[in-house]
């Protein structure tokens, strides 16, 4: 899956493929392209810090097998403990929005998203993305 950040400046951030953390993909791609031309937003491929984790309105992962799925709450572990199992007072967790529910951009780009696919949109943004759809027959 690939990771986005939401912030408050109209901006999504997400990794860049140079990490070789992120695997490229169509389902990524194409939330990059809606994000920006249909919701607005200026999309960054860069590292994102711990500080403006903790500032993002939402996030949310995307992937072939996931869509577009929310993320609730970032458990950010700041030193490895040796035994494993005590937290330390370091640690940090970043809850976005009520930590269940889906924000706004998240689910405008999974509506998007599968309208595409299913050519449930209008007839405009129907059309002006039926070079995404190709049609296997059985």
């Amino acid at each position: 899956s690939n990771f986005f950040a939401v912030l408050e400046d109209q901006t999504i951030v997400t990794p860049t493929l140079e990490t070789n953390t992120i695997l490229p993909g169509i389902t990524r791609a194409s939330i990059i392209e809606l994000a920006g031309s249909e919701l607005g937003y200026k999309v960054e491929e860069r590292n994102l810090s711990i500080k403006e984790l903790s500032r993002a309105k939402e996030c949310f992962c995307c992937g072939t097998g996931a869509s577009v799925t929310p993320v609730g709450c970032v458990n950010y572990c700041s030193t490895p403990n040796a035994d494993g199992e005590e937290e330390s007072e370091d640690d940090l967790d970043f809850v976005f929005g009520d930590g269940k529910a889906p924000g706004p951009v998240t689910k405008e780009l999974y509506r998007l998203l599968l309208g595409i696919q299913s050519g449930d949109l209008s007839e405009e943004l129907n059309k002006k993305y039926q070079k995404w759809i190709h049609v296997v027959d059985p």
